[in-house]
């Protein structure tokens, strides 16, 4: 499901949780366990995986704002 088709409390619980996996990202803990704890509750391994890593590429281009610009803008430098 996109985030289109989400209703707002989908989103806002979506957000909720982005959070959550920014914060135990940002204390060092393992992005495999976070993804494993979300496949525990409910998520398929593909699904956790990618949300994990999106939140954890956001991170490290909050940390690195040259990360953001090395493609020149508006490409795919987001993309590991």
């Amino acid at each position: 499901m996109s985030d289109e088709q989400l209703s707002a409390e989908d989103q806002q619980e979506r957000d909720a949780l982005a959070r959550l996996v920014a914060e135990s990202l940002a204390k060092g803990e393992k992005p495999a366990d976070i993804s494993q704890q979300l496949v525990n509750s409910g998520w398929e391994q593909k699904a956790a995986d990618e949300f994990v890593n999106m939140i954890a590429l956001h991170l490290a281009s909050a940390r690195h704002p040259a990360a953001q610009t090395s493609d020149g803008g508006g490409g795919m430098g987001w993309l590991v």
